[in-house]
This record gives structure tokens, C-alpha cells and sequence, in this order.
């Protein structure tokens, strides 16, 4: 803040893929988290799909491309359930529908 420098008010800013906004909660990151976990599930399961993988390598992968990437900073931003738990569901019936 040299020479009478402004600084800018702004609603929301990004820094290291964390969405921080002005009223300090942390909803449209767990979606944005939520959704990047949805599009990496979908890289090794299309890859894998004529591989008969047993529940446990299966979760083992979700655990590498996807929970890694939901759980991202969660100690800071918490826990809604909704946003994760989608991702969570999408999984299930990903791996025990089809």
C-alpha cells in the first residue's frame, strides 16, 4: 500500500483452487471440488470398464483419481455433506448399478 494504493473489494477470489468469498464460507468450493472428483472418476472407469476389478481395487482407484481431490484443503473449507455426498453416490452406483 504505497502511494495511497487502493485496494479492490472484491466477492470472491481464487488462490491455490481454493474459491474463498467474502462471507467466509466455503459452499462454492466443496461444489467446485465436487464436481473436478465427478470428472476424474470418469477418466479411470472409462478406461477400466472391461476389466473385471474387484470392490477393492476399485476403491482403491476412487481413492487415488477422486477422494484425493475432494478432500483437497477440507480442513479448512469443512464439511456439507451435499456437494461431496453426490460424488460419493455417483461412485456407488457406478461401480454396483452397472
Amino acid at each position: 500500500m504505497n502511494n495511497n494504493d487502493n485496494i479492490e473489494i472484491v466477492d470472491s477470489f481464487k488462490y491455490l483452487v481454493m474459491l474463498f468469498n467474502y462471507n467466509g464460507k466455503f459452499y462454492k468450493t466443496q461444489k467446485h471440488f465436487a464436481e473436478q472428483g465427478r470428472k476424474a472418476l470418469f477418466s479411470p472407469t472409462t478406461s477400466l470398464r472391461n476389466h473385471c476389478l474387484n470392490v477393492e481395487t476399485y476403491c482403491s482407484i476412487f481413492d487415488s483419481y477422486v477422494n484425493s481431490i475432494l478432500r483437497y484443503a477440507s480442513e479448512i473449507w469443512g464439511f456439507h455433506k451435499a456437494p461431496m455426498s453426490k460424488a460419493y453416490l455417483k461412485f456407488c452406483k457406478k461401480k454396483y448399478l452397472t
